[in-house]
């Protein structure tokens, strides 16, 4: 018998275990309803994997000890739209911290009215206003949630964009995603391929079917490792042929010629093209243009802007981006975001995010050097010139790259 267990809860048990011995065809009623027993007595469910998932549920009780918090990144003030960031939004255990059973996969869901009510904490609170933020920008945000309009995110059209990879623990995290979107998300990575970079469905439901909200969803795949170059943007450029962990991809020897997007098309993909050149690793581009290859980083840059600038005729938009723990991919992808506007520095300083007494929980170094690759990438365009250097988006004469300056910049 088990350690602890009651004497009347024992008689229970005897008493299935002696009837269904005698009636066989009884058995499986009676291991039912000692599982009932059990479920009502102990709060034990049924037989789960204990391994099939990762994180701690989306809500914000888990925070920050068990999950990095949520967080405003913009506002529009035409649209009114409204752009988020934050890690995985699932319920994927029976209760909090990252200790409780793991349900089934099966059962999983998107965590849409959890959402809703730490969003609407979040723009309650004193300093949820981003520190960059316009005074008419904040005011926008405060008006969001009121006492005759508290915030509610079935109110908005949510987009969620999700940064994981269809591999590893994130394969499961992102089928529910795509399920909970009413998309098929099939066992074959060629199939897989078509729903890359796509807003898929027009609506969320839960595990059973019951509609959440209106929306759509947007996998972005991206991603890149924390490596320990010492220079930081050095490994988008293989200048010579190197066994070095952080300058894999193939060999140009000509970095950054900096061709213009018409003609990437007409160059072999295996030897890198366009601004591909500088960015062995796919990490910047997708290349050819319009293909799947490559985490394309401008490319989602561009696109979380026209997400907040675009004005949907029926409802206003809640954008919520995220990958695993809403910090590395997650945190790079709000440093893109703000290097149209800011320094390196600055839109460093302004993608962190505090947790707690812990301090600062800071996007990894990879993500810094993903950033300032990007921050280079923005002001060689504008510049209109071709860079022609062995350095990634070089620092060749004619072209000042002074607000990608990251001296000082920490990361773990």
């Amino acid at each position: 018998m088990v350690k602890g267990m009651s004497l009347a809860y024992r008689r229970v048990l005897l008493f299935f275990v002696v009837t269904g011995q005698k009636r066989q065809r009884a058995l499986g009623s009676s291991l039912a309803i000692i599982a009932l027993i059990a479920t009502m007595l102990f709060g034990i469910g049924p037989v789960v994997n204990a391994d099939n998932c990762y994180y701690a549920n989306f809500d914000m009780k888990n925070s920050p000890d068990f999950l990095n918090p949520i967080a405003i990144v913009d506002i529009d003030t035409g649209t009114g739209n409204l752009m988020v960031r934050g890690p995985l939004p699932l319920t994927v255990r029976r209760g909090l911290g990252k200790n409780t059973p793991c349900l089934e996969q099966p059962d999983w869901s998107l965590a849409y009215d959890q959402m809703s009510d730490w969003i609407k904490n979040l723009i309650g609170q004193d300093g949820s206003c981003p520190s960059y933020f316009s005074a008419d920008k904040c005011q926008k945000l405060k008006g969001l949630n009121n006492s005759q309009q508290p915030f509610k995110l079935s109110d908005y059209k949510l987009i969620v964009v999700t940064l994981l990879e269809d591999k590893g623990t994130n394969f499961n995290d992102l089928k529910t995603e795509m399920t909970a979107a009413g998309q098929n998300f099939p066992d074959d990575p060629g199939q897989r391929e078509a729903l890359k970079r796509t807003l898929l469905g027009n609506q969320f439901t839960d595990k059973n079917g019951q509609l959440l909200g209106s929306g759509s969803i947007l996998w972005w795949p991206f991603a890149f490792w924390d490596c320990t170059c010492s220079d930081d943007v050095s490994f988008f450029c293989c200048s010579t042929p190197s066994s070095d962990s952080c300058c894999k991809g193939p060999y140009t020897a000509t970095c950054c010629t900096g061709q213009s997007s018409d003609k990437c098309t007409s160059m072999d993909p295996k030897k890198n093209c366009c601004w591909q050149t500088c960015d062995p690793l796919n990490v910047l581009h997708a290349c050819p243009s319009g293909t799947s290859t490559g985490g394309d980083f401008a490319g989602l840059i561009d696109t979380l802007h026209s997400l907040l600038l675009t004005k949907d005729p029926d409802k206003t938009r809640v954008i919520y981006f995220h990958c695993a723990q809403g910090v590395d991919r997650t945190g790079t992808a709000h440093l893109g975001y703000l290097l149209n506007n800011y320094t390196f520095k600055d839109a460093w300083k302004y993608a962190r995010l505090k947790v707690g007494s812990a301090g600062y929980k800071v996007p990894n170094c990879g993500s810094q050097r993903v950033g300032n690759a990007y921050c280079r990438y923005l002001q060689a365009m504008e510049s209109s010139a071709l860079v022609q250097d062995d350095t990634a988006f070089g620092s060749e004469t004619g072209i000042e790259f002074s607000r990608c300056d990251s001296e000082g910049t920490t990361c773990q």
